[in-house]
Order: structure tokens, then C-alpha cells, then sequence
């Protein structure tokens, strides 16, 4: 996936009124037939129409996969994004005209903190049966349940990243960010933004997920994590080690 602009959310930021976020997400896990399923999911209004955004990844693979779809009074119709063109075209350029969602592969009914539904994986469909384990609403005055780990768009061959969000004086942010081992499935590394005082990491870009991202600048791999400093945005680009897959930050 192509590298987003922060000034893209720092400009979105400016629109929003400063006391609310944009941020209303829910975190499920549970049964996709065999496997043990780790789901997230933002509830938005976007301009194609979208009004649900997420990531998941299935325990062992440990692959952030992007979805989108639509919310139709508690009933989800969710589709994967297959490539980066896709990804570009569907969810960062948008449409003029509502995304058809019909046919999508997973569909999916939320009764309150329960969720079920059908997934159709390689033409074999299977049930879904999730619970839900945390969420996050930073639409108002802000509220968090259970541990909020958000599952970043954006991976490496090596590592995943989770976000951990907390509640502080200052609002929601995220207060510390895990380099996950995607064939361990082990932290091999965490960030504290400790000196963080305003709450600002990962909280620029309207879709949380996309608040660290991954990309190749010459012969590096660079992870950038977003911030929102009040009334701009800024990125702190970390270096990825070509042989352990750790960050360490850029001078």
C-alpha cells in the first residue's frame, strides 16, 4: 500500500470539532469455522457511502487484512481488499457513487456484543461466531472497554503492529505501540510514547487503522507513526533492521 500524507488527516482534523474524534471501534474475537479470528471494525460515514472499516487476522497467519463494507441496521456486508490499487481506489481516492457491497464474501449480524454470520473462504462458506472484547468511542466525551489493541492496516514481512488506546486527561491516543512477530505471534518490541503529554499518537487519520504505515524509501523499510499536535499533523518515522525487523527512530 501507498504511503498516506498526513497533511490528508491533518486537513480532515482541522474540520472536526476539537472537544470529539471520529473514532467508534469494536473489537471481536471468536470462530470463522476453524479458525480463531481476531476482528476490528470502525463505524464511519465515508463519502463512497462506506460506513464500516476494519482489519483482521487469523491466529497463526497473523496478517493484517484490510475489509470495508456497509452497515444496514446491524447487518454487515464486509469485502477484502485485494491489492493495493484497490486499496487506493476504494478507500483513499473514494467514489462519487455508493461502493456495491452486495455480493460481498462476509456477511455478518451484531446482536448486542455478539456477532454471527456466514464467511465465504475459497468458495466454502463458513460460520461465524465472535464475542466482543473491547471498544472505543472518542465521538463524544469518550469511553473505552476491556483492552483496545487496534490491528494496523499496515505490516511488514516480519511483524505486525497493534496499537494499544488508552483514556487519559488529554482524551484517547494511543499509549504504546507492539511490533508483533507474525510467525511467533510473540511483542518482539513495544513503543511508549511516554512524553506524549497532548495525546496525539494515532489520532490523525480518519481511518485508525491507518495511523502507522509501512513503506519502502530506497533500499529501507520505514514504519511511520502518525500524530496530531493539536491543530497539525506530523509523522515519526522509525527505521525497520533488515535483519531482526525491529524499529529504531530516524535522527
Amino acid at each position: 500500500m501507498k504511503r498516506i500524507a498526513v497533511a490528508l488527516g491533518a486537513l480532515l482534523l482541522l474540520s472536526q470539532n476539537a472537544a470529539a474524534g471520529w473514532y467508534r471501534v469494536e473489537n471481536y474475537q471468536g470462530a470463522v469455522g476453524p479458525a480463531v479470528v481476531h476482528l476490528s471494525l470502525q463505524i464511519y460515514e465515508f463519502g463512497s457511502g462506506i460506513t464500516v472499516e476494519g482489519s483482521y487476522f487469523v491466529e497463526g497467519e497473523n496478517k493484517p487484512v484490510v475489509i470495508y463494507g456497509h452497515n444496514r441496521d446491524g447487518r454487515l456486508e464486509l469485502c477484502e481488499i485485494e491489492d493495493d490499487a484497490e486499496f487506493e481506489r476504494i478507500l483513499v481516492q473514494g467514489s462519487a457513487t455508493p461502493v456495491d457491497t452486495s455480493g460481498c464474501p462476509i456477511v455478518l449480524d451484531i446482536d448486542l456484543r455478539n456477532v454471527s454470520g456466514t464467511w465465504q473462504v475459497g468458495g466454502e462458506s463458513h460460520s461465524v461466531k465472535l464475542k466482543q472484547v473491547a471498544s472505543l468511542d472518542d465521538t463524544g466525551a469518550g469511553a473505552i472497554t476491556g483492552t483496545v489493541a487496534i490491528p494496523f492496516w499496515h505490516a511488514t514481512t516480519s511483524h505486525r503492529f497493534s496499537g494499544l488506546y488508552t483514556q487519559t486527561d488529554a482524551g484517547i491516543c494511543m499509549e504504546r505501540l507492539q511490533v508483533i512477530n507474525r510467525a511467533t505471534a510473540q511483542v518482539d518490541q513495544e513503543i511508549a510514547f511516554a512524553d506524549d503529554d497532548l495525546c496525539s499518537a494515532g489520532a490523525v487519520m480518519t481511518q485508525i487503522y491507518q495511523n502507522v504505515e509501512a513503506y519502502r524509501d530506497g533500499d529501507a523499510d520505514i514504519v511511520s507513526v502518525n500524530f496530531a499536535d493539536g491543530r497539525m499533523g506530523y509523522a515519526v518515522d522509525y527505521l525497520v533492521d533488515p535483519v531482526t525487523g525491529l524499529l529504531s527512530p530516524l535522527r
